[in-house]
């Protein structure tokens, strides 16, 4: 899948923090995070790049993320994510 211009930052920041991609245990918590700066569609198409899955399947896993957001342990993923330079993919976005 190509990912578009407008996303290659924020793909490009996910595979800094995943390299080895992203583990099944930090999948929902990584849709939660990305689900709080970008909208539902970019989430879906990011996702579907690292991961491979079904852009259906993803939006679906998208929406589950975000109604469980207060229950997802999302501080691992975050660690990652600044590690990689989530601060200044941020300062991008705003």
């Amino acid at each position: 899948m190509v990912v578009p211009e407008h996303l290659r930052d924020t793909f490009a920041l996910v595979l800094r923090a995943f390299p080895g991609g992203v583990a099944e245990d930090e999948y929902m918590p990584l849709l939660a995070v990305l689900a709080r700066y970008l909208c539902d569609e970019n989430v879906v198409i990011v996702a579907a790049a690292l991961t491979g899955r079904d852009r259906g399947i993803v939006m679906n896993n998208v929406y589950a993320a975000q109604e469980r957001s207060e229950s997802i342990d999302v501080d691992r993923v975050v660690r990652r994510l600044k590690a990689a330079g989530f601060r200044e993919w941020l300062s991008k976005e705003e």
